[in-house]
């Protein structure tokens, strides 16, 4: 359902909620340690005991707040899905194949006994490569599944004009999740790249390659990556899109990479030449790549290519690739003691490639229209909120605070569902689950590509599902999706009291707000076109900002002498302060906040607000998953998402009285002031 939004922010008023009656379980004091002063330690104030009623289970790396929801909600869709399965359904019906893709996913026999076959064809049209201009006929095919290649190919937004979709190509290629994982010579980076080589060199074994031999085609497939890795971004200007992206046109693209026939790869696509295309990369990456497909010899780039086929589809194959997958991906990078029941790695398969039957299902049982009411206003609360905020802003001026305000007041808020699903009418199934995938794989690119060249009525929800515990900003629509499953505790409480709703999902809706005012959001427009619309003096002034969250961010030591990254973490850093900030203005319009002196189970207004967002940061992780996020995840570590901000805002300081010497107490002058 496409959400109507008010197109001046400053006729927005901020609507008073009332207090609902309350449900104790809101605040869960036996997850808190009182034992500790919240002054000097709040994470472990709030959640002491959390890891202790939580234990990890040994199918996670990490564990916490949201996956705990993502438990529940995976018992829920396993409900459907039983049903689904012991019913009959209408032969060719969304819910018959979906019925069909979980049943052969189970049916690990026949997955056995098919081994490698069901990729065959890919690896056969590896081996017909004879010369560099041959290397498109495999590129292609591997875009049409969306499997990673030397580039990549999506639709998303014009650069200039977000109602409508453009072709956009990238740079892509490397197996490990950043490009530092091949360049940086620290014990841990070389430990990951040694395992991964391990890795790489055991799936060509699987594949039936006999020892030497797969020994040469792993360290023939990692030059390669090493390569690309050196022509790439680096994670830091991968969020800086008026330095990656522009507009190109195929003349221009074939004068940067003319070994690729560009009017024959368009046609091998199914696609129709585009007059511009979107590239999301330096135009040095085509240049560079383009002479390495003319100088790196062709056995090394079939090499390359079969174990992007190979990466791409081990958890789908039979189970020594299975096992090998989750070795290296789970616990080598994240340090999982046992491997997921295989009825919720067939959830994982589908919330990935068949989600829209579930998601239509999931929507009519676990979505009441009450919770999207109620959170349909408490979001619009927090929006007016930070419209707020930025005409009261210091640091900006009035012209870019008139078009902040406009952009606010442009923001879609997509909560619960998307209007239209994906057409799986053409989508045919069969007894084996690693063709299943594929078929999907296929009949996903073929319908998102559909969408080049067409208007943009920004109904579409981008990677996102309805029954995921979490919450989105996407940039490039001007958007901030809240899928159902996210509206359930400790997230939202139906019952709950204001306090507590804004102090989690509150803060939540905040975050994901203020994003579109980053570093990274502030170089989008008003419909999520390409326009860096700040003032060179509103910039100074809020990086001035950003540079105490960025040095209170480095302090931080994440495990033995590893540091946290706090240039690589700010945008988000940014958003936790900034939702908090926002929500708790937000809050302070109910009847709740208007009298302090009203306790609940002993606490006050401000404290339970302050209580509920750091239990909804409740978690745990293992050695190896610390170590894996620091580097490759923008999101900061749980405990610091709560030691970060939370010094920096005077509610808080006051709520917990907190006073110098205290190791929360922050001087003004270190105190970060953005909203």
């Amino acid at each position: 359902m496409k959400f109507a939004i008010p197109t001046f922010l400053l006729a927005l008023t901020l609507a008073t909620a009332c207090c609902s009656k309350h449900n104790n379980a809101t605040i869960n004091f036996a997850d808190m340690d009182t034992t500790v002063r919240p002054q000097d330690d709040f994470y472990n104030y709030a959640n002491g005991r959390w890891t202790l009623n939580h234990p990890m289970p040994d199918d996670y790396s990490s564990y916490d707040a949201a996956d705990v929801l993502t438990e529940t909600t995976y018992q829920q869709i396993l409900d459907i899905i039983n049903e689904v399965t012991t019913h009959p359904q209408k032969p060719g019906s969304s819910a018959e194949k979906l019925a069909r893709f979980y049943l052969s996913g189970m049916d690990t026999a026949t997955i056995n006994a098919a081994g490698i076959e069901p990729i065959r064809f890919f690896l056969d049209t590896i081996d017909a490569i004879q010369r560099p201009a041959d290397l498109q006929n495999a590129i292609t095919l591997l875009q049409k599944y969306y499997f990673i290649s030397p580039f990549f190919i999506l639709y998303g937004p014009y650069l200039s004009n977000g109602d409508a979709y453009a072709l956009v190509i990238g740079e892509e290629g490397i197996g490990l999740d950043v490009s530092e994982y091949y360049l940086e010579d620290d014990e841990y980076s070389v430990e990951i790249r040694e395992e991964y080589k391990k890795h790489i060199r055991n799936l060509f074994v699987l594949m039936g390659q006999d020892s030497a031999t797969a020994q040469r085609s792993a360290m023939a497939a990692y030059g390669i990556e090493h390569r690309i890795a050196e022509i790439t971004l680096d994670k830091v200007e991968q969020f800086n899109p008026t330095g990656k992206l522009r507009n190109v046109t195929v003349d221009e693209l074939g004068a940067m990479m003319p070994t690729i026939n560009w009017p024959k790869y368009f046609n091998q696509l199914n696609l129709p030449i585009p007059d511009t295309i979107v590239l999301d990369s330096e135009k040095s990456y085509f240049v560079k790549l383009d002479k390495m497909m003319n100088q790196v010899p062709i056995d090394d780039w079939k090499a390359f290519l079969k174990l992007k086929v190979l990466l791409e589809t081990a958890k789908f194959l039979d189970s020594g690739f299975v096992r090998e997958w989750f070795h290296f991906d789970r616990q080598i990078i994240g340090g999982q003691v046992s491997m997921p029941p295989r009825w919720k790695q067939m959830i994982e398969a589908m919330k990935n490639n068949f989600d829209d039957v579930i998601s239509e299902l999931y929507i009519e049982r676990h979505f009441p229209q009450e919770t999207k009411n109620h959170v349909v206003e408490i979001a619009e609360n927090v929006r007016a909120a930070l419209a707020e905020h930025i005409s009261q802003a210091t640091w900006m001026q009035d012209s870019t605070k008139a078009k902040a305000l406009k952009k606010l007041s442009c923001t879609r808020l997509k909560i619960g569902y998307p209007p239209q699903r994906n057409d799986f009418s053409s989508l045919t199934m069969c007894d084996n689950f690693t063709t299943n995938v594929l078929n999907v794989l296929k009949n996903n690119f073929e319908y998102e590509m559909s969408f080049i060249g067409k208007v943009n009525d920004h109904s579409q929800w981008y990677e996102v599902v309805p029954f995921e515990a979490n919450i989105y900003n996407v940039a490039n629509q001007n958007e901030v999706i809240l899928p159902a499953a996210f509206m359930q505790p400790p997230y939202f409480f139906a019952n709950g009291d204001d306090a507590v709703n804004y102090g989690s999902l509150g803060a939540a809706l905040g975050h994901e707000m203020t994003h579109g005012f980053d570093p990274q959001g502030r170089q989008y427009g008003n419909h999520g076109e390409l326009s860096d619309w700040w003032a060179e003096s509103d910039k100074e002034a809020f990086d001035r900002q950003l540079q105490k969250l960025i040095d209170r961010f480095n302090s931080f030591i994440v495990i033995d002498s590893m540091h946290a990254d706090g240039e690589f973490t700010v945008g988000e850093n940014t958003a936790d302060l900034g939702g908090l900030v926002v929500a708790y203005t937000a809050f302070s319009k109910t009847e709740q906040w208007k009298d302090q002196t009203k306790l609940i189970d002993g606490l006050t207004p401000d404290q339970r607000f302050f209580i509920a967002y750091a239990q909804s940061w409740a978690g745990s992780y293992r050695d190896e998953e610390i170590r894996n996020r620091t580097k490759t995840n923008p999101h900061s570590l749980v405990w610091f998402r709560i030691e970060g901000p939370l010094p920096n805002i005077d509610a808080f300081v006051k709520a917990f009285n907190v006073k110098p010497g205290d190791r929360y107490y922050l001087p003004d002058s270190l105190r970060a002031k953005i909203w």
